[in-house]
């Protein structure tokens, strides 16, 4: 029997089943690649910053949480002013998650809320403030499902 140009011997049965179980399974692929995205994001982020200039006051610093659906988490941070800062977060797969950055007066700065079914609950922006101050890092979970996941800061 051939099998996409390949001649494959045995019966049909004993080829599916083997084929069955040496194929890869989308969802541990894409999970593989979503800790992938964070981990080279994760490295990228602390690599690309000046040792010891992160634009928070205070450390760079990596947090947990879950959202509940069509609800939001809300982190008010200090920031220096014209430094820098950057906010990464990926999540577990599960929803559609937003990421939106607002100044004192409520303004949205900076904002990521787009994404297709592979990078849905994954989310980056990156801005320098204006002036010092402190800021709004506020996550949105866009879908029906409870998300939980994990936020670097710098």
């Amino acid at each position: 029997m051939k099998l996409g140009g390949l001649a494959v011997s045995g019966s049909g049965r004993e080829n599916l089943l083997r084929l069955r179980a040496t194929s890869l399974r989308p969802r541990s692929v894409r999970k593989f690649m979503k800790h992938i995205f964070f981990f080279a994001a994760f490295l990228a982020l602390f690599a690309s910053g000046e040792r010891g200039r992160s634009a928070p006051v205070g450390r760079s610093f990596v947090a947990q949480a879950t959202v509940g659906p069509y609800r939001g988490v809300e982190l008010v941070q200090e920031f220096k002013g014209g430094e820098r800062a950057c906010v990464i977060v990926s999540g577990n797969g599960l929803s559609y998650l937003g990421l939106y950055v607002y100044d004192a007066n409520g303004n949205c700065i900076a904002r990521d809320d787009h994404g297709n079914y592979a990078t849905r609950d994954d989310a980056a922006v990156e801005w320098y403030p204006s002036r010092a101050g402190r800021y709004a890092i506020e996550v949105k979970n866009l879908g029906t499902r409870e998300d939980a996941f994990k936020m670097a800061v710098q």
